[in-house]
């Protein structure tokens, strides 16, 4: 197969090859399968030295007849990260939500989270991006948001088509979807680069499930969005409300009896995201209007580090700024 074609056939200078061998690639399938930032930071090169492979990677495969698809091929026509319309959200992001990672946004209700959402469904579809919409509370309905993209490009052409609704209520439809994604993104909706999940922890509200059954959920979701983010190199957020939970002071899961403190922390856990690709912040509202992001963890943060990053945001007409 072409994609198992070996690194060395490749006219690249003999120190890069080098470099890279030593750090496991050895196929052209080893770099399809990886990211411009993850190679950058494994040899220790800078990232537009990264990019000028890639470019070399890209002409020397189609001579060779090899097909490429995402993410190496993707690399070259897009930008590495897509801004969110929301000033304090992409500071955080340091610029933007990056190919290929996972964004969890997560806050009390009255918090922007769900304005947050669609201001980034709207920016992706602007960037001629599809994005499939995964309505897991009823939030918003497939016309409500076909008319808030079209008043977003008032002015532009129409944007509405780069976007499909799907609503799903139940753990078990949940689970089926799940399973079925790989598929579903490689056929009817193949154009895709970024999945959001409206309040994916709304269906677990008011089941008593095992844990052993919520537990294999979890992993089933981490399983799926990593294989999408590594070969697909598709952009994931989702969004979950805050459920109180007992922790020790370091950080346990917690009781009264053991010194524990109520806290509110994402419902869902961290389990379903993938580590190294994963970014957690939460909306904390002061009042109606304004209020601050808070960064919990980003691919950046060595595991045990809270970071402590803030980022103010005020609500100016519907919009985050």
């Amino acid at each position: 197969m072409a994609s198992k074609r070996s690194l060395l056939s490749l006219n690249l200078p003999k120190e890069i090859i080098g470099l890279l061998t030593r750090n496991g690639y050895e196929t052209v399938q080893d770099i399809r399968d990886s990211s411009p930032e993850k190679i950058a930071s494994e040899l220790g090169i800078p990232l537009s030295k990264v990019e000028a492979i890639v470019v070399t990677f890209q002409s020397q495969a189609q001579t060779a007849s090899v097909p490429l698809s995402q993410p190496a091929s993707q690399l070259l026509h897009t930008p590495l990260k897509v801004k969110t319309n929301s000033r304090p959200l992409d500071a955080l992001l340091d610029g933007g939500l990056a190919r290929g990672n996972i964004l969890e946004i997560s806050g009390p209700p009255g918090s922007p989270k769900e304005t947050i959402l669609m201001d980034m469904v709207v920016s992706f579809a602007k960037a001629n991006e599809d994005v499939l919409f995964i309505d897991c509370s009823n939030m918003t309905s497939a016309s409500t948001l076909a008319e808030v993209l079209r008043k977003a490009s008032a002015d532009e052409k129409d944007i509405a088509r780069r976007v499909h609704y799907l609503n799903i209520y139940s753990v078990a439809e949940l689970l089926l979807f799940f399973r079925q994604l790989s598929n579903i993104l490689s056929t009817t909706h193949s154009e895709v680069s970024l999945l959001v999940f409206g309040s994916l922890s709304f269906p677990f509200q008011g089941h008593n499930l095992a844990f052993g059954q919520k537990s294999a959920f979890l992993e089933q979701a981490k399983q799926t969005f990593s294989k999408l983010c590594a070969t697909r190199r598709i952009s994931i957020v989702t969004t979950s409300q805050l459920s109180t939970k007992m922790v020790n002071a370091d950080g346990s899961r917690g009781t009264f009896d053991s010194g524990g403190k109520g806290i509110m922390l994402p419902q869902l856990g961290s389990a379903y995201l993938v580590d190294g690709k994963s970014w957690r912040i939460t909306a904390c509202p002061n009042d109606p209007t304004t209020g601050f992001l808070k960064l919990l963890s980003s691919p950046k943060h060595r595991t045990g580090y809270k970071p402590e990053r803030l980022e103010r945001y005020v609500l100016v007409n519907g919009n985050i700024l």
